[in-house]
């Protein structure tokens, strides 16, 4: 096949269009499927638990699902199959009902502050911060308050001072229904008024001096699904119908991304440093349908405070159609199949480099979910707005990963398999100590440029490694192996870990001491593995000396034999 009069190979164009196809269709919705749940009015700390479960289940399907590949030798049957369920799974867990109905009154008891400066209040404990900011986010709120009498009602002596009160004064403790809406920004976990209004007329929200009252609030949205009692939200069929379906659609993902990482290296044959030039064209796919399901969802949604992701989800429809099309169409290729698969992959965890590359691809997950997980959270933390974050998504995909995926292969065959999983660890140790000292969002964009050896390379010698040991009619099932521990222990540890200390410490110091992590483990990759290969060239020295002396000895018996 050729085009513009160069040779094309049309084995490998599948898989490009394939990866291309399934990237884009996965980019407006995986991204998203926190807020998703949001919408369907599961709880933060549920979705928590749901993302926390995820990964360890992925740990054990894509080995699985990757033997079974491999001992049924139905490669791409599995691989079109799994991307119907992904599909399924996706739609079915869009369409599921919400839990709350949201225009409905409810009341809130509040402690309020205010002072000449500002007002403020603070919530019941009962009530999760996190969720009561994430409603305010997506949701206009009209709420209304009245507040216990004040002491200027009670004190006759300073009646007289009324005139110095300000309009705040009078709504308060004269229990008048107040009209406000409240800002998002948290200070020390209080809620700032920003504006208020009493009979109609606009108030500052401020004080004569610093008072202090207990109120309660209604307003025209529901908080139900952010009071402080999980039990509710786990007996519930639309929690456990979520979490089935986002389970199966989870591993479905986990598990095309193995199969297709297989079916790549059994097309390229011996070519193992051409995979980053066909991965590549996933990071393009994202990229793209990422920006364009983006807009669409942004042009549907309108002036609604409802974010609405259905165009990302007729997109996936879309693009799932092709793929599969050329998937039918595709030649590709089983491995060979071999009778004794699962005891050669047992044996291969007996190798003490196979085990060192396998506890560092574990790291690297680690060190990976954290980025994945608290990235977006590092630039609120940043006060960065929409731009600058899609310009670090940008970043990272067009400049960051596209011209590693392309040259990996060349930087993998120069440095070595060993060399590069060290390359990997150092740059991650730069990326996130420069996040710790950043404080300017937008210094943080070209510091995505290490995305690319960070992501793009160790991925290719990730897979790349799993394909040269795997043993004849393992190559699925070892791409499970390592792409579960990747992306499941490894990612897990690393969001659970770094959760607790963003928590408690903050994002900055979270990825300097991520950092710090990364640069330790660095060394002592390069350290071992600089023992075991002088060890391995001393044995080889030993050897070469035994056999040295066993020659002159014999050679020396011989010659005493013939004076003999």
């Amino acid at each position: 096949m050729k085009i513009f009069n160069q040779n094309i190979n049309k084995n490998l164009l599948f898989i490009k269009l394939h990866y291309f196809l399934y990237y884009g269709a996965e980019a407006g919705i995986l991204p998203f499927l926190s807020v998703i749940a949001g919408q369907q009015q599961i709880s933060a700390s549920a979705v928590g638990v749901i993302f926390t479960i995820l990964p360890f289940i992925t740990l054990a399907a894509k080995p699985f699902f990757g033997s079974v590949a491999d001992h049924l030798q139905k490669l791409k049957l599995m691989l079109i199959l799994f991307i119907i369920t992904l599909t399924l799974s996706y739609h079915c867990m869009y369409y599921i009902p919400k839990l709350f109905i949201k225009n409905e009154e409810t009341n809130l008891n509040i402690l309020l502050f205010c002072n000449t400066v500002s007002s403020y209040f603070t919530l019941d404990d009962k009530y999760n911060l996190s969720c009561f900011h994430s409603a305010l986010q997506t949701n206009y709120a009209e709420c209304s308050m009245s507040c216990q009498p004040c002491n200027y009602l009670k004190n006759k002596t300073r009646i007289q001072k009324f005139e110095n009160f300000t309009l705040l004064d009078f709504a308060l403790c004269k229990q008048e229904r107040l009209q406000y809406s409240v800002s998002i920004e948290n200070i020390s976990n209080a809620f700032v008024i920003t504006e208020a209004a009493w009979r109609s007329t606009s108030v500052n929200p401020i004080c004569f001096d610093e008072q202090q009252f207990y109120c309660s609030m209604k307003c025209n949205i529901s908080f139900k699904n952010c009071i402080n009692n999980e039990e509710v939200i786990y007996k519930t069929p639309q929690f456990w119908l979520f979490f089935t379906f986002i389970s199966v659609s989870w591993v479905s993902s986990g598990v095309i991304t193995s199969l297709s990482d297989a079916a790549c290296y059994e097309l390229l044959d011996e070519r193992n440093d051409l995979y980053g030039k066909q991965r590549l064209w996933g990071t393009i796919g994202w990229g793209v349908f990422s920006l364009f399901t983006g807009l669409l969802n942004d042009l549907i949604t309108g002036d609604s405070p409802h974010k609405n992701y259905s165009a990302s989800f007729h997109m996936l429809i879309a693009l799932v159609v092709l793929d599969l099309i050329i998937l039918i169409d595709s030649n590709i290729k089983n491995a060979k199949f071999s009778e004794t698969s699962f005891k050669n992959v047992c044996m291969l965890f007996s190798q003490i480099r196979i085990v060192i590359f396998i506890t560092t691809v574990f790291i690297i997950g680690a060190l990976t979910g954290l980025q994945w997980s608290y990235f977006f959270w590092y630039m609120t933390d940043l006060k960065a707005n929409q731009l600058i974050m899609g310009l670090a998504l940008g970043v990272q995909s067009f400049l960051g990963e596209l011209p590693f995926f392309f040259f990996a292969g060349e930087i993998i065959k120069k440095l070595g398999y060993v060399n590069t999983i060290s390359l990997t660890l150092f740059t991650f140790s730069i990326r996130y100590l420069l996040y710790s000292v950043i404080n300017d969002p937008w210094l943080v964009l070209p510091v995505e440029l290490l995305q690319g050896p960070t992501f793009g390379i160790f991925y290719t010698a990730m897979t790349s490694y799993a394909n040269v040991m795997a043993p004849v009619g393992t190559e699925a099932t070892m791409q499970g192996i390592l792409g579960g521990i990747f992306e499941g222990l490894g990612i897990a540890a690393g969001s659970l870990l770094g959760g607790l200390n963003v928590d408690y410490n903050g994002s900055h110091d979270t990825f300097r001491k991520a950092g710090l992590i990364a640069i330790l483990c660095c060394l002592l990759h390069v350290v071992i593995n600089a023992i075991l290969t002088c060890k391995k060239s001393s044995n080889i020295r030993k050897f070469r000396k035994f056999i040295k002396l066993f020659f002159t000895i014999y050679y020396r018996i011989d010659i005493y034999k013939q004076i003999s």
